[in-house]
């Protein structure tokens, strides 16, 4: 038996308590505090309100969480944009705020990493990457990642370019 089927709704007093307090401790979207206060057993009318209020009192703001969110899992998770542009869209962000936070990642610092984690993976067995193949294989991880086709294409010729294989 599941935990939440017997479970007393929260009152709206306190969902806003619990949520204030999380969004103090972590950024979150407005789509996941909605989801929390369904979770929790709120009514519709009472979720509206309180996503209202965490909104005007900036404990919930859509802009920042989608750029901190964009930056971190660029920098520390090693996602490329379109992995990270998929995640915001999941999370309820909308296509001009996902847009600002992509724009957010220092372009630069973000090709840097690509090339660092390809010329990695290559130094790591480089006799697995060494044909046209293990290049294939080598870009569809990538890719799976979320990084666009054209850098990671362009990175693995310049890395072959510097050292051929």
């Amino acid at each position: 038996m599941s935990p939440l089927v017997n479970r007393k709704p929260l009152s709206a007093e306190a969902a806003l308590e619990r949520l204030e307090t999380m969004c103090a401790a972590a950024e979150i979207s407005t789509g996941e505090a909605r989801q929390k206060l369904f979770r929790w057993g709120v009514s519709p009318s009472e979720v509206d309100n309180i996503i209202a209020s965490l909104v005007e009192r900036r404990f919930v703001d859509d802009s920042r969480f989608a750029g901190a969110f964009a930056r971190d899992k660029a920098q520390f998770a090693n996602w490329g944009k379109i992995k990270i542009a998929m995640q915001l869209r999941q999370k309820g962000i909308t296509a001009d705020l996902i847009e600002q936070a992509l724009e957010s990642i220092d372009t630069d610092k973000y090709q840097d990493k690509l090339r660092h984690l390809i010329c990695s993976e290559i130094n790591r067995s480089p006799e697995q990457y060494a044909d046209f193949a293990g290049c294939q294989k080598l870009a569809r991880r990538f890719i799976a990642r979320g990084f666009e086709p054209a850098l990671v294409i362009a990175a693995i010729k310049q890395h072959r370019q510097k050292r051929p294989l």
